[in-house]
């Protein structure tokens, strides 16, 4: 007797695990939405971290099964572009403002980055997933958005390009972005005399700064971020800075020098406008101090009459 019931009871416990082991097996997969990491609030549709509007959004898978929720209210109606940045294999959902899944994608965009390409309605609110692709892996990733009236993208609009170029009033330094991953920066600027003038553009990384004069149609660089050109007084010229590597997003400042020198260390003589006055007769001491430098001068004579006017020195004047 106790034998059989030796044998009943390690039947029932090897039936018993049968069972488990088929509802642990059979049973479909469901991914609870991770809360995890530095990203708080914007791991649920509920709780998605709200956008103003274009621009890039650092971000990280930061835990197995991480999904990161965005939310936006389109600013104009167009077409709005939803892409990832970095090494990251990323998943991205676009969701109207009922919930549903309106688009999705894995690889279209640069390596293994998503990117969605729709036309959204002005005003309406939309919702934005990022998930790793298969939910077991983390990385960094910067979610990019473009398409907001004014530029293209980022918080840079209206420099993208001859047409829509950002003025440069003066010599100086301006901090600005490449903030998407087809963004080209365009500038204009009328030199205040004649000279040489020095562009230069500095980033976190490398940038190619060209350079256009007349309609801006044709330009020109050496593949460096810095360029030099002889200006005359009140002659525009366009500027385009974008990144040296394509997809790499960052910021940098662009420089443009030669406003208070021109052509070196006699300021304020390289045209007629600003010529230096010669008072009475008399030597200066002075130089062409840059390929196509011009020095002008002016006087009053003193009296009626002869008046010698040569220069001095080696210069082949």
């Amino acid at each position: 007797m106790k034998k059989a019931i030796s044998v009943q009871v390690n039947r029932i416990l090897q039936i018993t695990s049968l069972v488990v082991g088929f509802a642990l097996v059979g049973m479909p997969a469901v991914r609870a939405e991770a809360q995890c990491g530095n990203d708080p609030g914007n791991d649920s549709l509920a709780e998605a971290t709200p956008l103003s509007g274009c621009g890039s959004t650092p971000a990280a898978i930061d835990c197995l099964g991480d999904l990161d929720y965005y939310w936006l209210n389109a600013p104009n109606s167009g077409s709005f572009t939803f892409e990832t940045t970095g090494g990251t294999d990323t998943e991205l959902r676009l969701y109207d403002l009922n919930g549903d899944t309106i688009d999705s994608d894995d690889d279209s965009g640069d390596g293994s980055n998503a990117k969605i390409v729709y036309t959204l309605v002005g005003g309406q609110k939309y919702s934005v997933a990022v998930n790793e692709y298969n939910y077991n892996d983390t990385g960094d990733y910067t979610l990019v958005i473009s398409g907001c009236a004014g530029g293209g993208c980022g918080d840079d609009p209206g420099n993208d390009s001859v047409g829509n170029n950002t003025p440069f009033g003066s010599c100086g330094t301006t901090a600005a972005s490449i903030d998407c991953t087809d963004d080209v920066d365009v500038y204009s600027f009328q030199s205040p005399r004649a000279g040489e003038y020095t562009f230069t553009s500095n980033g976190v990384f490398g940038t190619i700064l060209s350079i256009a004069t007349g309609s801006g149609n044709t330009w020109v660089n050496d593949g460096s971020d810095s360029m030099s050109k002889i200006l005359t007084t009140g002659q525009w010229i366009y500027v385009k800075v974008e990144a040296n590597v394509p997809g790499q997003i960052f910021s940098y400042d662009l420089t443009i020098s030669g406003c208070d020198t021109a052509c070196g260390d006699d300021p304020g003589d390289d045209d007629f406008d600003h010529a230096t006055q010669f008072v009475g007769c008399s030597t200066i001491n002075s130089a062409l101090d840059c390929d196509g430098d011009k020095d002008f001068y002016w006087f009053t004579p003193f009296q009626e009459g002869n008046h010698d006017i040569e220069t001095l020195g080696s210069t082949d004047t």
